[in-house]
């Protein structure tokens, strides 16, 4: 069956001769960001980059973007986060090194969905298609709504709980720290500074990992699977 054109994989010619197959490309853009003490910093571009690389579609897919935004998780170890400003000018600006050298249709992928990083990616692919260049954002939890609706037990798990840990169990199953699993639901000032924050959260998880599986993750990422390959 087909699947992606691993992009680093490949020499200059090669990527010039599949483009006889495909223009399409997807950029997996997230930033390193904690995700408590069972799960690795590495989770939205490993969610990303793992989605995209299960579609049996022909397109380029980009090694991991890592960059983005991450307000409230600033002050933890781990965390490395970016301006706005800066987000959008480096998607901008590889976008159209992208669209120069022959590729037509470019999704930015991100497994990260703060709104902060969400909006300034909107704004960016926006701008691009201001120039003529065929740009869309896509995060990864719109892609798998619908599965999250029927699988998940807990309202309001959003970081690092049931969802994000079932589907690292499914995608990176070594990497979960089972012997900390933790169930928190901290109670954030609307407004405050970056420390405030870490101090509301002490572990780092909105959610309740401790009823996460590999069986909810399969689902999860089977629907993102699903719909990614759709829109490409």
């Amino acid at each position: 069956m087909a699947g992606p054109f691993l992009f680093e994989q490949m020499s200059w010619k090669e990527i010039e001769s599949a483009q006889k197959r495909t223009r399409t490309v997807v950029i997996p853009l997230s930033l390193l960001e904690e995700h408590g003490h069972h799960l690795p910093v590495s989770v939205d571009y490993l969610r990303a980059y793992e989605i995209a690389k299960r579609v049996k579609k022909s397109f380029f897919l980009l090694p991991p973007i890592i960059i983005g935004m991450g307000r409230k998780t600033y002050a933890y170890p781990g965390t490395v986060s970016v301006s706005a400003e800066t987000l959008k000018r480096v998607i901008v600006e590889m976008c159209e090194s992208l669209h120069f050298t022959g590729f037509r249709k470019m999704f930015v992928f991100s497994g990260h969905d703060g709104r902060k990083h969400s909006k300034a990616a909107e704004q960016a692919v926006k701008k691009l298609r201001k120039r003529g260049i065929n740009a869309s954002y896509i995060g990864a939890s719109a892609l798998e709504k619908n599965a999250r609706e029927r699988v998940i037990e807990t309202p309001g798990d959003s970081h690092a709980g049931e969802c994000e840990t079932s589907e690292m169990m499914e995608l990176a199953p070594a990497s979960v720290r089972k012997n900390r699993l933790v169930r928190s639901f901290p109670n954030y000032p609307k407004k405050g500074s970056a420390l405030e924050f870490r101090k509301a959260n002490p572990s780092g998880v909105f959610g309740d990992s401790t009823k996460a599986s590999r069986r909810k993750g399969k689902m999860l990422i089977d629907e993102a699977v699903k719909n990614l390959s759709k829109l490409i």
